[in-house]
């Protein structure tokens, strides 16, 4: 099971919010949407690897 976060921090509307941190731990926010400026945690772990690879062999 792909578990993704919805925190008020990684959304795209948390600038003009209202209801900015003002969830409940077991809610879900239904105007969420990811900031896809942010990168995932798997796609910052695998430019971070590509890097080191990319270093590597210089």
């Amino acid at each position: 099971m792909d578990i993704k976060r919805t925190i008020c921090a990684i959304c795209a509307w948390r600038k003009n919010c209202k209801k900015k941190f003002s969830m409940t731990a077991n809610s879900r926010c239904v105007d969420f949407v990811r900031d896809l400026t942010i990168p995932e945690d798997k796609e910052l772990e695998e430019k971070e690897t590509h890097e080191r690879e990319n270093k590597k062999g210089s």
